[in-house]
């Protein structure tokens, strides 16, 4: 009788190990509210846990075996609650209760780890409001890092490229910003282009000009802009671009590829997009111009001595659609342009009214969203 209750209790044992073993996961439990006694985990094994009372923190922790990136998975989660991960390195000396190295994040999600070690994860209900008191299962897994250019999530880590040459990058994982910089030895135009891009992935780029030792840090002189994207570069010298999911809300675990192409100047009226920088024009001026980049705005001041009809003509451009406008300098001291009338279509006729003002002509792509990277002829004439 004894040995036969013996062998039950070994049946039982076994079968309590194979369901704990292979039944959708471990039993991970309390106490484990503090990141102290957060519950080691492994790698690709589910384990199973719960929510069961309104503002419960469920800390652990985890093996990470290189540079690469974390992910935190959920199935068979309760209706009640919408669990949320955030990752913190414990530092026994520190308070590291609040200190994320990744910050809260609804479930699934992926994260940038930048190098081996041990990982402290905190699991709640989003709003730390609802609870259940069913379990649900948990698996954390790991990507190798697959990006040669990571870590480069901001300027001060960027990656020094060189024109004209094919890169790789990903854009991995969500909020990912990919930082470059390079040099250039004479004023132009620069423009990133990419391909192979993943669908779900809307690829920008910024350009900027950054100095650590500033306030400002960063200095923009081009704004985010959809691939391809193109900057003018009004003078030699380093400066730095970013590429980014354009609103930083999707990820792909797939290269693409990319590039940045330099352009000499073509317009040797350039730079001339404000009233400080205008050219000057006269009445009989053959002007040889570009609409480059999206949004170029090119400003003359007119030289006249005698009021009449200015007519202006254009040729040799594709892809653009150039209008004129007739400006005048503001007269109440707020040093800008008064704008006169509509906006034209090339050929036009400006009427000049008198000779007591200063008049300026500004030239552009008729609703600024398309660019020529090739010099184009407008001819004017008075009369």
């Amino acid at each position: 009788m004894k040995r036969n209750n013996l062998n039950l209790l070994l049946i039982l044992t076994f079968g309590l190990f194979f369901i704990y073993s292979c039944g959708g996961g471990g039993n991970v439990g309390e106490p484990n509210d503090k990141i102290e006694e957060a519950n080691a985990v492994k790698l690709e094994k589910p384990f199973q846990m719960k929510i069961d009372e309104k503002g419960d923190r469920d800390w652990y922790s985890v093996e990470i075996p290189a540079q690469g990136y974390l992910k935190i998975m959920a199935k068979n989660v309760p209706e009640e609650i919408e669990p949320e991960g955030a990752i913190s390195i414990f530092e026994e000396w520190q308070s590291n209760e609040n200190n994320f190295m990744k910050s809260w994040t609804k479930i699934p999600f992926a994260a940038a780890i930048p190098e081996k070690g041990t990982y402290h994860i905190a699991i709640i209900d989003n709003y730390n409001d609802a609870m259940s008191k069913q379990k649900f299962e948990v698996k954390f897994s790991f990507i190798e890092e697959f990006d040669d250019f990571e870590q480069n999530n901001n300027p001060k880590q960027s990656s020094t490229v060189e024109f004209d040459k094919e890169y790789k990058s990903a854009i991995y994982p969500v909020g990912d910003n990919d930082w470059f910089k390079i040099k250039t030895k004479e004023p132009g135009y620069v423009t990133v282009k990419a391909k192979n891009v993943p669908e779900a992935l809307e690829l920008e780029t910024r350009y900027v000009n950054y100095d650590e030792y500033e306030s400002s840090k960063i200095d923009v002189f081009r704004n985010y802009g959809q691939l391809p994207h193109s900057a003018a570069i009004p003078e030699p010298g380093e400066f730095y671009f970013h590429i980014l999911d354009n609103y930083n809300d999707a990820e792909a675990e797939k290269l693409f590829d990319w590039k940045i192409e330099f352009l000499p100047e073509m317009d040797p009226a350039e730079p001339n997009n404000d009233m400080e920088s205008a050219k000057t024009l006269n009445t009989t001026d053959t002007l040889n111009l570009a609409i480059f980049p999206k949004g170029d705005v090119d400003i003359y001041k007119l030289n006249v001595n005698k009021k009449g009809t200015l007519k202006l003509k254009a040729k040799g451009y594709e892809t653009i659609e150039p209008e004129v406008h007739l400006a005048i300098k503001d007269t109440t001291g707020k040093n800008e342009l008064k704008e006169i009338g509509g906006w034209e279509k090339l050929p036009a006729e400006l009427k000049i009214p008198d000779t007591r003002n200063e008049y300026y002509v500004k030239i552009i792509d008729n609703y600024n969203d398309a660019e020529y990277p090739e010099a184009f002829t407008v001819v004017s004439e008075f009369k």
